[in-house]
């Protein structure tokens, strides 16, 4: 029988309409980032086997349905290049907080059994 989290993440992955490339990075975390223009995402998974975190992974996946829907800055902390750099430095920082709150409550939503488990 599936966990409450494996079917959040089954779910969490239907909802998105972008389609999702998965790629292996040399990192043992789970990333994530939208492409706006191509309207695409990339799912960074660990190279090296490492198990991936139910909840880590569904909070990007919520990531990926709020940049769909919200602001693609849900979905990466890129900035179109007119944006001037010192502008990116003093708010790059709060927007990732605050995406990652509005991500986190989404996973929350979707799995709160495996979130309160999680923390």
């Amino acid at each position: 029988m599936a966990s409450e989290i494996d079917t959040a993440i089954r779910t969490a992955f239907a909802r998105l309409t972008w389609p999702v490339r998965q790629q292996a990075w040399p990192c043992p975390d789970v990333a994530a980032v939208s492409k706006p223009l191509e309207k695409e995402h990339v799912l960074y998974l660990p190279s090296d086997g490492t198990p991936v975190d139910g909840m880590d992974l569904l909070g990007k996946l919520a990531a990926m349905r709020l940049a769909e829907t919200v602001h693609h800055l849900f979905g990466t902390h890129r900035f179109f290049k007119s944006v001037p750099k010192k502008l990116i430095e003093a708010v790059g920082w709060a927007c990732d907080a605050a995406s990652d709150w509005f991500a986190d409550y989404e996973a929350f939503r979707l799995a709160s059994q495996g979130f309160t488990a999680w923390r």
